[in-house]
């Protein structure tokens, strides 16, 4: 076996394993996967308003996200739960850093379409 023939097979080895074994990333979820949304994460009930969220958390206006979370928290636009929730991806916008979910556990919000920050997701 040449060298370079055992390289590429090291290298194509070590591809394999290490797909294997790392976390999804934000291109690699899938619609129809399920995946875990973390603990006290915020779930909006309109793409849009998900999207000034993450703009504020992305400017760093620490300030401005805190009144904009109260403000849709408090007209129930949005919505944090304390525990960590088991969720069926609906659809992803990879550029946007947005999830589409569906929550699945059980109780009155089963069944019931949610967006949710990227980094939401365990």
């Amino acid at each position: 076996m040449s060298g370079s023939n055992h390289a590429s097979r090291l290298l194509l080895a070590t591809t394999i394993l290490s797909l294997s074994v790392c976390p999804l990333s934000a291109a690699e979820i899938r619609q129809g996967d399920t995946a875990v949304v973390k603990a006290n994460s915020v779930w909006f009930l309109d793409a849009a308003k998900l999207g000034e969220w993450q703009a504020l958390k992305a400017a760093n206006d620490s300030a401005g996200l805190a009144a904009y979370q109260d403000k849709v928290l408090g007209e129930r636009e949005a919505w944090q739960f304390s525990d960590p929730l088991e969720v069926k991806v609906l659809g992803t916008e990879p550029a946007r850093g947005q999830v589409s979910v569906e929550m699945k556990m059980p109780g009155r919000m089963q069944g019931t379409p949610w967006f949710v920050d990227r980094g939401a997701l365990d």
